[in-house]
């Protein structure tokens, strides 16, 4: 599996080390697909094709049969460990096998209906491996997830444009004026800041939202997730200074970043400050 460049820390020495191998299973499964529905110049048809095998190799898993790689069998062995639910493990397939096929998304209410396949399930299963999911921390975790998700989508519209994929709403392109040309392009000028300023405020209104969730977890998991959303925070700390040149300016959490996030952090933690605070001036 090749590398990937992640707005946040992936099972960091935050997390107990008995757990960091199954958060590792679990990404090390998400990512993959991902790089099904995404990476390379494939066919449509035969990134569908290969996450239906993935899917088969999921039920397979359900059915309580071996499956054929070591990267099933890993996730598998963290199922069973943790006595995770399949099904969040089926929207997450669901939302790579809709990204091989829909390319467009018509409003925010259809945007934030994917995100609820693509990007809350992994907050799901996160509770459930810390066993805290309820119903609360479920609302604040979606929250989280569809806030990072949507800055994901912010920082990458060049990339996805060149997978002839469009995550901003058809209807706000219409409401500020901004054309796909201008996506093509590279081209900033007219309503394009403000346009995707506005996509900036909805995203850290997610993250703000489920910023309470911190409160509610086991200290170490508390941690992770205040860095989580740091890094999201950050994306849009420097999309903001670009006035959102996103196309020549792609925004990435550099080392520096990190010790800053990790300082404040820190210093926020262990005053008792709402670091989420100190993290946006």
């Amino acid at each position: 599996m090749q590398k990937h460049y992640e707005n946040f820390p992936v099972a960091s020495f935050f997390i107990p080390k008995k757990i960091r191998p199954a958060i590792i299973s679990i990404y090390n499964f998400a990512r993959t697909a991902d790089d099904l529905a995404d990476e390379g110049s494939l066919p449509d048809i035969v990134r569908l094709n290969q996450l239906n095998h993935l899917t088969q190799d999921l039920d397979s898993l359900r059915q309580g049969k071996t499956p054929r790689s070591t990267l099933m069998k890993a996730l598998g062995n963290t199922i069973s460990d943790y006595q995770l639910s399949f099904e969040n493990f089926d929207c997450l397939l669901k939302a790579f096998r809709q990204d091989t096929w829909k390319k467009y998304y018509a409003t925010r209410t259809e945007l934030l209906q994917y995100c609820q396949y693509s990007a809350n399930p992994i907050g799901h299963i996160l509770l459930e491996l810390f066993n805290v999911d309820t119903p609360q921390n479920i609302i604040w975790s979606d929250s989280i997830c569809t806030g990072l998700q949507l800055v994901n989508f912010w920082q990458d519209i060049a990339i996805d444009y060149k997978k002839s994929r469009i995550y901003l709403p058809q209807d706000k392109l219409n409401q500020f004026q901004v054309t796909e040309s201008q996506i093509k392009n590279g081209d900033t000028s007219g309503n394009w800041w403000p346009m995707l300023k506005d996509q900036l405020e909805d995203a850290s209104f997610f993250l703000q939202q489920g910023y309470p969730l911190i409160h509610n977890l086991p200290p170490r998991f508390s941690l992770e997730l205040r860095f989580i959303i740091a890094g999201g925070l950050k994306i849009i700390e420097k999309i903001t200074l670009t006035q959102g040149d996103i196309f020549h300016n792609r925004p990435t959490i550099k080392t520096v970043d990190w010790f800053k996030i990790t300082l404040s952090i820190i210093i926020g933690y262990w005053n008792k400050i709402d670091s989420g605070r100190i993290l946006q001036k």
